[in-house]
């Protein structure tokens, strides 16, 4: 609409990536009925919205289920195979450089896709089941943190606390928020394209292109930088991907990707209407729990 109405391409550019950050994908691949969806649930959100965190940190929730279950859990053991019947379940993993295996009578499957479909299956699942393992959709995605030694971005003159722009960071925020002292955080959101074309450059290089990024949307940025790490999930060996998104075609995934297959059950944010967020990965987990009762 915007084009028929010659709006200028750096209007429609901005307007689309703004509508297509949180996805992580590129406009063009995602599923139109997804991003109305993504703006439904967003309307909730604005800046009235009473925010909560978790003291210390997002990850103190898993460590803590981590804590609970410290004696079952077994760490860097990639999964190579997965084979069933209907007597049980056999999963097969590296330990030490070698295959080793673990049986049980029922199996959980957690694993983002972009992993399961490196994984061997024997039987393999239902032939829709498997397409969508072999297709469903992920995206790119990177943030970087930068600390500061003062915060500027809260003086009276700044630009503002929350930026979204036409940089290769895209969307950048304070991430400092109720936390004592002089220093402080941003945090860059960048996805799709950017995030490949960031991905593709060296640490040392993602943080010239954060720093000069930042000198141009807060000019005195330079003389306050103290250092800064990145993440880009795409070159994680345990995920290899963002979180999953819904590419064009593949409204009816996630329902698929859910529903158990003999001994088999399938949880993780692929799986929940509450994608990429850790309350859709929990909410996955407390449906699977259920499965398995009702089977019982």
């Amino acid at each position: 609409l915007l084009r028929k109405e010659g709006a200028h391409k750096d209007i429609i550019e901005l307007y689309t990536f703004t509508n297509a950050t949180e996805s992580t994908g590129r406009p063009e691949t995602l599923s139109a009925f997804s991003m109305v969806l993504g703006h439904f649930m967003a309307d909730s959100f604005n800046e009235e919205t009473d925010e909560g965190r978790i003291q210390g940190g997002n990850d103190q929730l898993p460590k803590a289920f981590a804590k609970s279950l410290s004696n079952t859990i077994f760490y860097r053991r990639p999964v190579k195979k997965i084979e069933y019947n209907n007597d049980g379940v056999e999963v097969s993993f590296l330990e030490d450089g070698k295959l080793t295996s673990l049986k049980g009578d029922k199996c959980v499957i957690t694993m983002p896709v972009s992993l399961l479909r490196r994984t061997k299956i024997n039987p393999a699942f239902t032939a829709d089941k498997m397409h969508c393992i072999r297709k469903q959709s992920y995206g790119h995605v990177m943030k970087i943190a930068m600390q500061y030694k003062h915060r500027f971005w809260d003086e009276s003159a700044s630009i503002g606390q929350r930026v979204f722009t036409d940089t290769p960071l895209r969307r950048v925020y304070h991430h400092s928020i109720d936390q004592p002292g002089p220093r402080g955080i941003l945090l860059s959101f960048t996805s799709g394209s950017d995030a490949e074309k960031l991905g593709r450059m060296s640490e040392a290089r993602r943080m010239e292109v954060a720093q000069s990024t930042c000198r141009k949307i807060w000019l005195d940025t330079p003389q306050y930088w103290e250092g800064g790490i990145s993440k880009y999930w795409n070159e994680d060996p345990w995920i290899r991907a963002s979180y999953s998104v819904v590419g064009v075609g593949q409204k009816d995934f996630r329902e698929i990707l859910a529903r158990k297959e003999g001994l088999c059950h399938f949880a993780g944010e692929h799986t929940s209407i509450y994608r990429s967020s850790m309350n859709g990965a929990i909410e996955s987990g407390l449906r699977a729990s259920r499965e398995i009762q009702i089977d019982s």
